[in-house]
């Protein structure tokens, strides 16, 4: 981090653009550190922050003029945990299946593609793939709905049906770009679990006892298999979360 506090980073950017007089004036600038307690030590700083959080004060985003991390947080977090379920879902809508698909084709033609792909989606980036998603979208999509959530005539206003088609057209480059990390993850996982299930003897009694393949597989196999899954939920939201602040960047 460079050294002193936004207040001389705000002051060097002011002068190295040719401002001067009140934006960068010494009075002006003590009056900024003193309102946000910049002026005191480092640690009655950090206490001051720390001591405001079960009230709910997160402090303040000096780059957006000072507005509130709680006011920040109340007008953007419901729209990024709506994003992040909906790419969760749609990862898992698509990993489960193929994952068992593979499983139950094993070293196919289809299984080695499934596999290639998924070892791809694990290599890159979130963000990258974001631009590369938002790249081939503009020919496929109208470049209206290419970038951000909204288009502009909707930022700042009041929610209607309109502005939610609108939230709606936007949402698959962002949900693709989130989701396909996860898809690749959660297929491998589903797919090694799966192998691992099939060859268990309950699987062999349920086939000697002449059930359809689909029901051994969809209603045996995948009922064990899917558990580790469940159990790793509480770790993909997060990477989620972590790969949305990346793409929501790009």
């Amino acid at each position: 981090m460079p050294p002193g506090d936004y207040v001389s980073a705000y002051e060097a950017f002011v002068l190295s653009t040719g401002g001067e007089g009140g934006l960068a004036s010494q009075q002006f600038l003590d009056s900024v550190r003193e309102r946000y307690g910049l002026d005191q030590p480092l640690w009655i700083q950090y206490w001051r922050w720390v001591k405001g959080f079960p009230k709910g004060d997160f402090g303040v985003a000096m780059s957006l003029g000072g507005m509130g991390v709680a006011e920040l947080l109340k007008e953007r977090l419901p729209l990024t945990i709506v994003l992040n379920l909906l790419a969760f879902l749609f990862a898992l809508s698509l990993a489960l299946p193929i994952g068992v698909y593979s499983a139950t084709h094993k070293y196919s033609i289809s299984d080695n593609f499934f596999t290639l792909l998924a070892f791809i989606g694990i290599s890159v980036p979130g963000f990258i793939l974001g631009l590369f998603i938002l790249a081939i979208s503009i020919f496929w999509l109208d470049s209206t709905y290419i970038g951000g959530l909204f288009s502009l005539k909707f930022i700042g206003e009041p929610w209607t049906w309109a502005k939610i088609i609108d939230f709606l057209r936007h949402l698959p480059p962002p949900i693709l770009a989130i989701g396909i990390g996860q898809i690749s993850n959660t297929m491998r996982i589903m797919r090694g679990n799966t192998l691992d299930v099939l060859n268990q003897p309950f699987i062999q009694t349920a086939r000697a006892k002449g059930l359809k393949e689909s029901a051994v597989i969809w209603k045996h196999a995948v009922r064990i298999s899917i558990n580790p899954i469940i159990s790793r939920i509480g770790v993909f939201l997060p990477e989620i979360m972590a790969t949305e602040m990346l793409v929501s960047i790009v």
